[in-house]
């Protein structure tokens, strides 16, 4: 599940580019309609061509811009998540010698020590190794008492890291086929599923 932060930085990223585009755009469709027209010589109107290839040029720069913005802060909270998932000596708590003290803990036991630490995923990660190097089965455990899977089984956050990585993917559809068009916000809001 892609966390609602990254998701609005992303959004509002695309959402902010859509506005200058669509600034850019309304700027091509004057000079476009001043070439149109036929009021103006050739001089004029090579003067209007060279001013929208300006512009597009502007537009090209705005969507590359936010794409790389994008890439940022998904890398960034990306990051954060791995970050989560790494083992760190300082988030030990005293439960940890309990698990190094060659005790024989029970499924009870080790179910006491992840509710206290529900959220250090180090000591998570430290009980549950413990239990799957000591064969104690905390996945029937929590069946048999419906605590949900999730308070025994480790799973880190490698799936809402791939979730988040979509985001490139998505935001580069959009300012690929959708930002310049005059259906753009309303094609933003279909690919973040908005209101």
């Amino acid at each position: 599940m892609i966390t609602n932060s990254v998701y609005d930085v992303v959004y509002n990223l695309l959402h902010d580019a859509t506005d200058d585009v669509t600034t850019l755009c309304e700027q091509i469709n004057k000079e476009q309609a001043n070439i149109d027209s036929g009021k103006y010589s050739n001089e004029v109107n090579a003067k209007s061509i060279a001013k929208i290839a300006d512009i597009r040029r502007a537009i090209r720069a705005k969507a590359d811009e936010t794409l790389s913005n994008v890439k940022k802060a998904v890398a960034a909270h990306c990051d954060e998540l791995y970050a989560l998932d790494d083992l760190r000596g300082d988030a030990l708590t005293d439960d940890a010698r309990l698990l190094s003290a060659g005790l024989k803990l029970t499924e009870r036991d080790l179910i006491a020590i992840l509710k206290r630490n529900e959220d250090n995923p180090t000591m998570k990660q430290i009980v549950l190794r413990w239990a799957n190097e000591n064969g104690v089965d905390l996945r029937r455990y929590a069946q048999e008492r419906g605590l949900p899977l999730d308070t025994v089984v480790y799973v880190g956050h490698g799936q809402e890291i791939r979730d988040v990585e979509t985001l490139i993917d998505t935001s580069m559809r959009y300012v690929d086929h959708w930002i310049d068009k005059p259906n753009n916000y309303d094609m933003l809001k279909r690919f973040f599923v908005t209101g």
